[in-house]
């Protein structure tokens, strides 16, 4: 099979609402193929150059038939966990340069693997509403490595227990201050610099450590009432992250033996077998404008239902989930402010990592601090030692260190190892220094 000219070739295994949306998007700019092992597969995407195609002839085969190792990305996307990371993997080793994985159990999302994005779409949404649900000054700015590290932005306030403190002072828990605005300036962290109310922290996290900068921070306001509508891996999974948040949380299932599966395994929390719909429900349980109400079951309709009857109750923190862009036409009629489509969420998120993976735009904190890659050759200056021996320039700070698709964050006493990638901040008056000072020892 040939592919046309495009920027880049694309495989998606799996035919279904994530990758017909991200292929639409996708084929904008690249030549993109979507292969399924369905019997008889007639499908076509509407005003979209995409190649849908059935694997009968065995999966390798038919990667190899379309040039596997010519692949930019390979991504599996099936409704089957352990089968994409599966084929991931094998798409890697045929050699696709860049291979990602859907999962929906978190301990797959966490696991390290030489599969270069493993993500749950769940997750994704969850990180998207967290800052208007939880009434948070943390704000995510930059998914910098797509899948592991964040930079977010936090505004100090005077109540702050961190105000008025020195960075030197402030343990961030393995997050990293990498950037302060001050007024109308902003500039790298220095030790002894104090932090004083109205500046603007720019923060480096890796994936998994919000909870614990939240924690430290105290973000949290007065606990509200939080309902669920729908109980299944998402709203598991909110409740797992948000218990100690929100008091007390409802969940609104409609069917019986996941309200007796969820009341077996959530002692706290109260189960409700009834329907989002039911506007005397929501008002005996104390849905009022105070509330957050979350409308993420699997019935886009009751979805979007539920949360017209919730705002008219006069609830002013609505959230709505569907799983089919189809319906958010319908959401605009309903009047409804903050709705998400999960496939635009997984679309956007993933195409962020296709076209930047590693390369990143220098300008993400602006046109006075840059940021750029570096990688660590044998024959450099930096190879086998630790940063704090370096004695890099004031103004120059080492960010992230990518090894073999692991992310660390790094400390003084971190040895810098050949084939380590670097994610650099640093002063852009020094970028014609920054060649030399980590070019290699003969040049």
């Amino acid at each position: 099979m040939l592919f046309q000219t495009k920027a880049n070739r694309i495989i998606l295994l799996g035919l279904n609402e994530i990758s017909i949306n991200l292929a639409r998007k996708l084929s904008l700019k690249d030549d993109v193929v979507i292969l399924d092992n369905k019997s008889e597969l007639e499908y076509n995407i509407p005003e979209a150059d995409v190649i849908i195609e059935n694997f009968e002839d065995g999966l390798i085969s038919t990667l190899n038939n379309f040039q596997i190792n010519n692949i930019a990305c390979f991504l599996a996307v099936t409704e089957d966990d352990e089968y994409n990371l599966f084929v991931a993997d094998l798409g890697k080793k045929l050699g696709a340069k860049r291979a990602a994985a859907m999962v929906r159990n978190s301990d797959y999302a966490v696991m390290k693997s030489d599969i270069d994005l493993i993500f749950n779409p769940h997750q994704i949404f969850i990180d998207q509403i967290s800052s208007r649900i939880r009434d948070i000054r943390l704000l995510n700015i930059k998914n910098l490595i797509p899948g592991k590290v964040n930079i977010s932005k936090l505004i100090v306030k005077d109540e702050d227990p961190f105000s008025y403190l020195r960075t030197k002072d402030l343990d961030l828990e393995g997050g990293l201050i990498i950037a302060i605005q001050q007024g109308n300036r902003i500039i790298l962290p220095e030790p002894d610099l104090k932090l004083f109310p109205g500046d603007q922290l720019y923060i480096l996290f890796k994936r998994g450590m919000v909870s614990s900068l939240l924690k430290i921070f105290k973000k949290y306001k007065p606990k509200k009432r939080l309902f669920i509508l729908g109980g299944g891996d998402l709203g598991l999974m909110l409740i797992n992250c948000w218990e100690n948040m929100f008091e007390p949380i409802i969940v609104i299932e409609p069917d019986l033996e996941q309200c007796n599966f969820l009341a077996g395994k959530l002692e706290k929390i109260l189960i409700i077998h009834g329907e989002g719909t039911d506007l005397q429900l929501l008002k005996e349980e104390g849905l009022d404008k105070s509330s957050v109400f979350l409308a993420i079951s699997r019935d886009d309709l009751q979805n979007l239902l539920s949360s017209f009857g919730a705002k008219n109750i006069g609830c002013n923190k609505v959230i709505t989930l569907l799983y089919h862009s189809a319906y958010k036409d319908m959401a605009g009629l309903l009047n409804l402010d903050n709705v998400f489509s999960l496939p635009d969420l997984v679309a956007d998120y993933v195409i962020n990592f296709i076209r930047t993976g590693l390369k990143l735009n220098k300008y993400i904190l602006g046109d006075e601090i840059y940021t750029s890659q570096i990688t660590v050759g044998e024959d450099t200056l930096l190879a086998n030692r630790k940063i704090a021996d370096l004695q890099l320039p004031r103004g120059i700070l080492i960010g992230v260190i990518i090894r073999e698709n692991e992310v660390i964050m790094p400390g003084g006493d971190t040895h810098l190892l050949p084939g380590d990638n670097l994610i650099i901040f640093f002063y852009r008056k020094l970028e014609d220094r920054i060649y030399n000072i980590f070019k290699s020892r003969g040049k």
